[in-house]
């Protein structure tokens, strides 16, 4: 929902589950999004891509995980679990096990 700086999840038939997320404005914590442009959902992880934010990973429960990435407006993935993001100028690569810088971009 990007207008309301949340992610809505829904069961496979469409019946409500649950929300996580708000805006920045209302606090900047590990729940705070600027501007959502993309969400991805693997079988363990939900990724959700804010240009304004960066890359946050959450479990199935919305839990946050981590956050990666920053200027990212869509995102991703492949079959080996791999996450690519694309910004304005760039695609990087952020591959499943491997540890993550605490800033900038793996580059491809």
């Amino acid at each position: 929902d990007q207008a309301n700086s949340r992610v809505m999840v829904f069961n496979k038939d469409g019946t409500y589950k649950f929300q996580f997320g708000h805006n920045i404005g209302s606090g900047n914590d590990d729940y705070a999004f600027v501007d959502v442009q993309d969400v991805k959902v693997t079988s363990d992880a939900i990724c959700v891509a804010d240009p304004g934010i960066g890359i946050k990973i959450f479990d199935l429960q919305g839990n946050f995980i981590q956050k990666i990435a920053s200027g990212t407006y869509r995102i991703a993935l492949d079959g080996e679990g791999s996450l690519y993001s694309a910004d304005t100028d760039r695609i990087s690569k952020y591959v499943r096990g491997t540890p993550l810088p605490a800033t900038g971009h793996p580059d491809l």
